[in-house]
């Protein structure tokens, strides 16, 4: 997959770099585009303007439009590139569903084969703060370097899930620095008053 200085997308054959089809940008690219499952998810800014974006999948066969998401009422502002697990696809979107309605940030969890929305998540952060998630099968993981906070939620309901045991211990007795995902597996890089930990939770 190729993006042009137009933002354009463009599938090209890995062996001899024939396009394969070309989908012409929506505006501006925020992120690197995100491919599950046989499609491609694109995060688009209209005229450089952060709260008129939409999300946007394609077939990545056919480079035909599957389904796109944006706010024709009002605005719509994505803060990190979404993450997928599986059929789902998480992102951390703001989203204003009235003119008069506040702005508020949430994770979102959408249908990756058709956009529908799914649930929704009031993120306790900021919009500038709001992380990239991090998925598995079964949890969706929202972390913050500027709260030290961790938070786990079911990837079906959006319901969080309970923090027990030695994650819990470690997340309240240190300061986290990173979390990634191996293999089902949460990786803590944290720091503590004598040293710098990578430890690992399923």
């Amino acid at each position: 997959l190729v993006i042009n200085q137009a933002h354009d997308l463009i599938l090209c054959d890995t062996k001899d770099g024939t396009p394969n089809w070309k989908q012409l940008g929506q505006g501006t690219l925020l992120f690197p585009p995100l491919i599950q499952n046989g499609i491609i998810v694109a995060c688009f800014a209209k005229d450089k303007v952060p709260s008129q974006a939409q999300i946007i999948a394609y077939d990545i066969k056919t480079g035909n439009e599957l389904w796109s998401f944006k706010n024709n009422s009002s605005a719509l502002s994505i803060a990190a590139p979404p993450t997928s697990s599986g059929d789902l696809l998480f992102a951390p979107i703001q989203l204003k569903l009235q003119e008069e309605e506040k702005a508020l940030p949430v994770l979102a969890a959408f249908d990756l084969r058709n956009g529908k929305l799914l649930w929704q998540y009031d993120s306790p952060f900021s919009f500038h703060n709001m992380p990239r998630p991090f998925s598995t099968q079964h949890v969706v993981i929202i972390q913050s370097h500027h709260e030290n906070t961790l938070i786990l939620l079911d990837t079906l309901t959006g319901e969080p899930v309970p923090i027990i045991g030695e994650l819990h211990n470690h997340i309240h007795s240190q300061n986290i620095y990173f979390v990634s995902l191996f293999e089902n597996h949460i990786l803590i890089a944290s720091q503590d008053a004598e040293s710098l930990k990578i430890e690992s939770y399923r």
